[in-house]
């Protein structure tokens, strides 16, 4: 498919990366309170291992499976990579909802999986433990991890951090400078100021809307796009896609324009993802061939209903005819003012205009016949007429002989523009003649650059077509623009039997008040221009034929029909199945190499097992900047950080980081630079950077702190302890710079 990028589907429920190797645990077993565990406890993954290291030596799904095996009956637990090397993806289930801790046995079987893996198969986990948790967690959810800790698994020494916190350290190094981290997250988007060596998270933010609604969205948009869809796309498949295909725009509203009025653009930034599907078998592909010669029959059936259309006109004027030839013979039956009346009712004046109207309308019935046979009309063999007086002088000439030289003088007029009208048609014959000629001497040399140059006259005709349709329907309409500027036209003309000094005077003209004055608008409105529609109309077949003929993707489309119905010719048809209508879309006004957009076929199942991501692409992130595309009711958040900004000082906007999971969807960096660049004052210098590995960051953020302050001894007075917990309660935490604050009654302290 030229132009879109056509994606398989993931087989695998899951493409996550294996766990990390984990070190003997006989390195750390000598001086258990000062080798600190960090455990960065997320919504998506779970990432553990000891801070004296880089990296963590775990780093898997935080997910657990329950499930009973059948033959034995024994009850199994599966936790991390686990599940989907034992194919239980579908029991799966996490320890949290909404960022939050919510089941303490799911959690529990986390915390052995994890002290498992790092070697520690003790009744009692003597090493201090550095907890990761969401800004403003709960004190419901600290208050089972805490009960787990100190209950469970005999930890003496626990403290908490937030998660995004520990990334600008990572990244930033410091938090004494004065700056914003931007954390993008499973279920919020936060936003906490940094300043004074501390995260300020009384002030901070959030926005409802993250990865999770982000995938929900996706889904949900799918679904309504494509009603009928074959296959069931699972939340976790929407997921993977939105990962691995949604990316900002740098300027939405331009964006959905260009997608909107150019199919090449809307092509080039369409992803088409293929669903499994079955090919057709032999059986199939005739049954497709059959389908094919029906299609053909159907256009061939559409061409015979435009002869008939054409036929249905002919009619029409022999019934005028017939009209008009029975008044003739009726006038010596008829008054003169009886006559006159009935001239009137068929819209003429006198009898002269009947006689042209009679002969005008005979002609045009030949002709239209001719045409229809493929009948070239014989010029008029007409002898020059007898011109002997036309050199005598009148002094010369009888009173009888002037008048037959007047009239031998219009005979010689009249067969003087009649032979310069033959000569005229019979060198268009030539010409027309001659250009088939080179035609068919081009369609040999370059079959390609000829077929372009048909379908572009094609297009001509087309355009010209429809565009008179178009303004035949609006003045049909007296509302519309071009029916009131020809009744202004009208009244204008009408108004000239007004005196001048009337309409200096101010009186308005009140032509076209009633409907009377319509009466004349249609009898000015009434000139027959059938001949040329019906040139045009032939000249249109011409081409239709010859693209048959010599173009195997040439579609048939009746020009006059009402295109109103017709779904391929859609905005929405172009963005559910590409493409589009092939006349409609199959030219480029620069005349460019660019090829045509595929067209759909609802037959192949290849096609109907794709689905086209282009404004999902863009439109699932932009919720972000733009919330109420979702109905959130809540400012963006360039809006958020403006106002940050605005209250803390514009210095802060050299220190932005952004972090999470949300901060890997290209050009989040970039708009968000841009959209703040768009609303602070000029000159303000802002530095948006990209934290270097968004997904680790939390962690090695928290080991980092660790070693700098020395490890488990250096970090004890930001812990609290087993004693302090049982005083307290577990939703008690010890306030320090990378953590929440503490909104409950303060303890007092020994």
């Amino acid at each position: 498919m030229p132009g879109s990028r056509i994606f398989s589907l993931p087989q695998s429920p899951s493409d996550l990366p294996e766990a990390i190797q984990t070190p003997p645990y006989s390195q750390f077993r000598k001086n258990p309170e000062q080798n600190v565990i960090v455990i960065d406890n997320g919504s998506q993954r779970c990432r553990a291992g000891w801070a004296s290291l880089e990296s963590p030596s775990l780093n898997f799904p935080n997910m657990v499976a329950k499930y009973r095996e059948r033959k034995t009956n024994v009850p199994f637990v599966l936790v991390g990579h686990d599940i989907a090397s034992a194919g239980q993806f579908q029991n799966a289930k996490s320890a949290m909802e909404s960022g939050m801790v919510v089941s303490s046995e799911l959690m529990e079987y986390v915390f052995d999986y994890i002290f498992l893996k790092l070697g520690l198969d003790g009744d009692r986990i003597q090493h201090p433990v550095v907890l990761t948790e969401p800004l403003i967690n709960t004190g419901y959810s600290r208050r089972i991890t805490s009960e787990l800790m100190f209950e469970s698994y005999g930890v003496q020494e626990l403290t908490y951090g937030v998660d995004s916190l520990f990334s600008y350290y990572a990244n930033m190094g410091s938090l004494a400078e004065p700056g914003i981290v931007v954390s993008g997250g499973n279920y919020s988007t936060t936003v906490i100021p940094v300043s004074d060596g501390r995260g300020w998270t009384e002030h901070a933010k959030r926005l409802s809307y993250g990865g999770y609604q982000m995938s929900e969205y996706l889904l949900k948009l799918v679904q309504h796009k494509y009603p009928s869809f074959p296959h069931k796309v699972t939340p976790k498949q929407a997921e993977t896609l939105t990962h691995r295909h949604v990316r900002f725009s740098l300027d939405y509203q331009a964006e959905l324009r260009e997608m909107a009025t150019d199919p090449w653009k809307l092509d080039e930034k369409t992803h088409v993802i293929q669903f499994p599907f079955t090919p057709l078998n032999e059986r199939a592909v005739e049954d497709l061939q059959v389908r094919e010669q029906r299609k053909a029959a159907n256009a061939k059936r559409l061409q015979e209903m435009a002869a008939q259309q054409r036929e249905k006109k002919i009619q029409q004027k022999e019934e005028l005819l017939g009209e008009l030839r029975t008044l003739k013979e009726e006038r010596t039956l008829m008054t003169k003012t009886q006559f006159t009346e009935r001239l009137k009712t068929m819209g003429l004046q006198t009898e002269a205009e009947l006689d042209k109207t009679v002969k005008e309308t005979e002609d045009s019935i030949r002709q239209s016949r001719n045409r229809q046979l493929g009948i070239q009309e014989p010029p008029e063999d007409k002898e020059k007429p007898v011109l002997d007086l036309l050199d005598i002088p009148d002094d010369k000439l009888t009173e009888e002989q002037i008048k037959t030289k007047r009239r031998q003088r219009i005979m010689k007029s009249a067969w003087e523009f009649r032979e310069r009208i033959r000569k005229e048609k019979e060198e268009g014959r030539a010409r027309e003649e001659e250009l088939q000629r080179k035609d068919a001497e081009e369609r040999a040399r370059d079959p390609q650059k000829w077929l372009e140059k048909v379908r572009r006259k094609r297009k001509v005709i087309v355009d010209k077509i429809r565009t008179k349709l178009r303004r035949k329907t609006q003045l049909a309409d007296r509302r519309s623009a071009e029916s009131k500027q020809r009744m202004r036209n009208i009244a204008a003309l009408a108004s000239e039997d007004l005196g001048v000094k009337r309409r200096r005077k101010g009186q308005d003209d009140t032509f076209g008040a009633n409907d009377d004055d319509w009466s004349v608008y249609r009898e000015i409105s009434k000139a027959d221009d059938s001949e040329e529609d019906e040139q045009t109309a032939m000249d249109l077949a011409n081409l239709d034929e010859l693209l048959s003929r010599h173009d195997p993707h040439f579609v048939y489309e009746d020009v006059y029909a009402d295109d109103s119905g017709n779904f391929t010719n859609t905005i929405l048809h172009r963005l559910a199945h590409g493409g589009g209508h092939r006349t409609t879309i199959a030219f480029s006004s620069n005349d460019d190499d660019r090829p045509t957009p595929p067209t759909y076929d609802f037959e192949n199942p290849e096609h109907v097992s794709q689905l086209h991501l282009n404004v999902e692409r863009i439109r699932v992130p932009e919720v972000i900047f733009q919330p109420t595309i979702v109905g959130l009711d809540q400012a963006g958040l360039v809006e958020v950080i403006a106002d940050m900004l605005k209250q803390r000082g514009h210095g802060s906007a050299q220190r932005i980081l952004v972090t999470g999971g949300l901060s890997r969807i290209p050009f989040f960096r970039e708009r968000l630079n841009q959209d703040l660049r768009a609303v602070l004052p000029v000159n303000t210098a802002i530095n948006v950077r990209a934290a270097t590995d968004p997904l680790l960051d939390p962690w090695k953020g928290a080991a980092k702190w660790v070693r700098d302050n020395g490890g488990g001894w250096g970090i004890r007075k930001m812990c609290f302890t087993k004693q302090q917990y049982e005083e307290w309660g577990g939703d008690y935490l010890q306030e320090h710079s990378f953590g929440n604050c503490w909104y409950g009654k303060s303890p007092m302290l020994p």
